[in-house]
């Protein structure tokens, strides 16, 4: 089932996620770092990680695999969505998964309000 995220063009609203396998959250305790991979509409890809020197992705919940996403002002914009995605879980240098693991999930970009 693919999963989409609306937001509204310039909101800094604070996305949630919660990592899943098998429909249980994974337990991050272990990762090395998560990160986010998004893909805009022209297949220009941005990545934000938890050990970024400014972070804007952070584990919230280890244990049950929630992390959030703090977008940036014009990090998310109508006319470069929507946005195919996904996360990487990091466990060594050789050791690392996708999820969600059988396809990529969109956030959907509303246009502001003038």
């Amino acid at each position: 089932m693919a999963v989409t995220v609306t937001v509204r063009e310039s909101s800094t609203d604070y996305l949630d996620f919660q990592l899943l396998s098998a429909s249980t959250g994974i337990n991050l305790s272990t990762a090395i770092r998560v990160q986010l991979v998004i893909k805009d509409k022209d297949g220009t890809v941005v990545t934000h990680s938890t050990d970024d020197a400014s972070p804007q992705l952070y584990i919230t919940d280890a244990v049950n695999g929630k992390v959030q996403f703090r977008p940036h002002l014009g990090d998310l914009t109508y006319w470069r969505g929507p946005y195919q995605c996904h996360f990487w879980v990091v466990i060594s240098a050789l050791v690392k998964g996708s999820v969600p693991e059988d396809e990529e999930f969109t956030i959907k970009v509303q246009q502001k309000f003038d």
